[in-house]
C-alpha cells in the first residue's frame, strides 16, 4: 500500500513539473518600428504602452521592438497582415486609395484639438467603419488622429486666399494635395524629413505639417512664418495594429486587459501629447522671432467653399466602397465631435 501511494505521489510531482512550462508560457510579439525614440508617439504613447502590456498580462505577453523597420513605412499594414511582424503603426494616408473610408478624418474643418478629436474618432471608427474591412487580417488596437497641420512659410505669411496662387507647397496626403490644387497652389507630396532640403533649394515655398514636427525636425529658422486654421484644414489617421492570428492566439482575459490600455485610452493620450507638444513648438517659434497668425473667419468661410470638392470626393469614394449612407456617416462624425 505504501508503495502504491509513493507511485501516486511521484506521478503527481512529475505532472506538476510537466505543467510548469505551460504555466510560464509567454507570447512574444515583434514590433516593426520606424518612429525615432525622441518623437512624442514613441516617448509618451507607444513605449509606455509596451511596458504596460507586459504589466497588465503579468508577463504573459511581451512586445519586443525589432532593430529596424520591416519593409517600408508606407507598407506597414501589409507587413503585419502577412505576418512579417506582429505589430506596427499604420498611417493610412501614406497609401492613397487603400483606406478610403478611414480618410473621412482628412475632410477639412472637423476640429483642431487632437485631445478631443482623437478619442472621438477612435470610437466613431470602431463603431461605424471598422466592420467594412479596410484592416482585414489585422486587429486595430487603437486608431486616432494627430493635430491638424499648420501652413509654415519661408518668406511671407498667408494674408489672403489669393496668396495660394502658384505657391509650391509640401503636403503629406492625397486629400491635402487636392486642397492645395483647389486653392491654386502646386502640391508636392514628400515626407517631412525632406522639407529642410526642399525649402533651402527653393523647391517649395512652404509646407503643411503639425506644429510638433516644426520643432522635432528643427525647422524654426527654415520656415519661420506659420498660419493656423481654426477647426483644422485636415488631419491624418494613425492606427496601431496587430496581426489577427497573433491576436487571437492570446487568451481572452489578456486581450481584454490589453484593450483596456489601448483603444480610446491610447487615443486620448496620443491626442493630448500632440496638442501639448504643438503648443511648446509654437511657443519656441515665437521666442525665436517667428510669427504665428490665425486665419481670419472670413478667409475660413472662403476656404470652406473652395474645399467642398474634398468632402464630395470622399462621399463618392465611400459609396464605391459599399458605405450605404456616406453623408449620414459624415454627419454622425460631425455630431459626435460637436458634442465634445
Amino acid at each position: 500500500m505504501t508503495s502504491y501511494f509513493k507511485k501516486i505521489a511521484t506521478a503527481s510531482m512529475l505532472g506538476s513539473v510537466l505543467l510548469l512550462p505551460l504555466a510560464s508560457a509567454q507570447t512574444v510579439l515583434r514590433y516593426s518600428n520606424y518612429i525615432p525614440p525622441t518623437h512624442i508617439l514613441r516617448a509618451q504613447v507607444f513605449d509606455p504602452w509596451i511596458a504596460n502590456v507586459e504589466k497588465v498580462t503579468a508577463g504573459r505577453v511581451k512586445i519586443t521592438m525589432l532593430p529596424k523597420v520591416v519593409g517600408t513605412v508606407a507598407g506597414q499594414y501589409d507587413v503585419v497582415k502577412d505576418g512579417l511582424a506582429d505589430i506596427a503603426v499604420v498611417v493610412p494616408s501614406y497609401t492613397p486609395g487603400r483606406f478610403d473610408l478611414t480618410e473621412i478624418v482628412e475632410i477639412p474643418f472637423l476640429g483642431d484639438r487632437a485631445e478631443l478629436v482623437a478619442p472621438v474618432f477612435h470610437n466613431f471608427y470602431t463603431k461605424n467603419l471598422l466592420k467594412h474591412g479596410e484592416f482585414s487580417g489585422a486587429h486595430v488596437l487603437s486608431i486616432f488622429t494627430n493635430t491638424p497641420p499648420l501652413l509654415f512659410m519661408a518668406k511671407r505669411s498667408l494674408k489672403t486666399i489669393d496668396d495660394f496662387n502658384g505657391m509650391k507647397l509640401r503636403t503629406s496626403s492625397a486629400s491635402m494635395a487636392q486642397s492645395v490644387t483647389l486653392l491654386g497652389g502646386v502640391p508636392i507630396i514628400k515626407p517631412v524629413t525632406d522639407i529642410y532640403e526642399m525649402v533651402s533649394s527653393g523647391l517649395v515655398d512652404g509646407a503643411f505639417f503639425p506644429a510638433v514636427d516644426h520643432k522635432s525636425f528643427k525647422l524654426t529658422q527654415t520656415l519661420p512664418k506659420a498660419s493656423f486654421f481654426p477647426n483644422g484644414i485636415s488631419c491624418s489617421a494613425i492606427a496601431l495594429v496587430i496581426n489577427e492570428s497573433k491576436w487571437q492566439a492570446i487568451s481572452p482575459a489578456d486581450r481584454e486587459a490589453i484593450m483596456k490600455i489601448s483603444g480610446e485610452a491610447m487615443a486620448r493620450t496620443a491626442g493630448k501629447a500632440y496638442d501639448d507638444a504643438g503648443r511648446e513648438a509654437l511657443e519656441e517659434l515665437r521666442k525665436s522671432g517667428g510669427s504665428l497668425d490665425t486665419v481670419p473667419a472670413e478667409m475660413v468661410a472662403e476656404l470652406k467653399k473652395k474645399l467642398q470638392p474634398v468632402e464630395q470626393a470622399w462621399l463618392e469614394k465611400a459609396k464605391k466602397k459599399g458605405l450605404a449612407d456616406p453623408a449620414g456617416t459624415l454627419q454622425t462624425l460631425r455630431a459626435s465631435l460637436s458634442a465634445r
